[in-house]
């Protein structure tokens, strides 16, 4: 396992330079080679693609800069766009939490996805584009 520390990292739109958004990598667990991934973006941006490619950065620097075996990323079961997002870059749906977390007063459920190292770097499946500018 390389040392590099997971982070947040702004998704900035490219023609004004404004943060439309945030992804994370958390839960980093070096002596288990694991991390989360979460992500936000601002309601106007939804349906473009930038989460996607936003996702495919941050898994390419898990696995290629941190050296992570696991990446796994939640969301609600009301949200499929965001478990689009996990399916487009590789992860796979392991199941649902149930009643996992606490919000605005009530337990809500959890989907849960991940991507193993084997599966990011098996052979035929689709490189993830070069970064454009810094990491990730």
């Amino acid at each position: 396992m390389r040392a590099a520390s997971p982070d947040v990292w702004a998704i900035v739109e490219k023609a004004s330079g404004r943060v439309i958004g945030t992804i994370r990598m958390g839960e980093y667990r070096a002596q288990h080679g694991r991390a989360s991934v979460g992500y936000a973006l601002a309601r106007p941006y939804w349906n473009r693609g930038l989460t996607t490619e936003a996702l495919r950065a941050v898994l390419r620097f898990g696995f290629d800069v941190v050296g992570l075996n696991r990446i796994f990323a939640v969301c609600y079961p009301e949200n499929p766009a965001s478990a689009r997002v996990m399916e487009k870059v590789g992860m796979t749906y392991e199941g649902t939490l149930r009643d996992a977390a606490f919000e605005k007063g009530r337990y809500r459920s959890l989907k849960v996805y991940a991507i193993l190292r084997r599966e990011y770097d098996a052979p035929g499946r689709a490189p993830s584009p070069p970064a454009r500018g810094g990491e990730p």
